[in-house]
């Protein structure tokens, strides 16, 4: 089976929160994405950042891979496992959830 070319890159989000920036796009060039690994900052019972960063596995082959990342993460947190995909299957999305704006003085636990 042969992986499908795509001829242009797309986006699509769902939500987006009112914090952070945005960063480039970054792509598996040539390859597919067949794992990721996420930074992620444990509850401090402060202010919670959650996912900071995250390292996307590229294929370009059975045999090897490479990690991709926009080098624009922030230095809270710490990195978890890697979770790759069984062989002969790619990530084809990923699900997040945003946090809505909490009103001045509250946080969300």
């Amino acid at each position: 089976m042969q992986p499908m070319k795509l001829k242009k890159k797309y986006s699509l989000n769902n939500t987006v929160g009112v914090f952070g920036d945005w960063t480039e796009v970054v792509t598996c060039d040539g390859g597919v994405a067949i794992g990721f690994q996420l930074k992620v900052q444990a509850r401090t019972g402060g202010d919670e950042t959650a996912v900071n960063d995250v390292n996307m596995l590229c294929s370009h082959s059975i045999r090897e891979f490479t990690i991709v990342n926009t080098k624009k993460g922030t230095p809270w947190g710490k990195w978890g496992d890697r979770l790759i995909c069984p062989l002969m299957m790619a990530v084809c999305g990923i699900r997040t959830q945003v946090e809505t704006e909490n009103k001045p003085g509250m946080q969300n636990y």
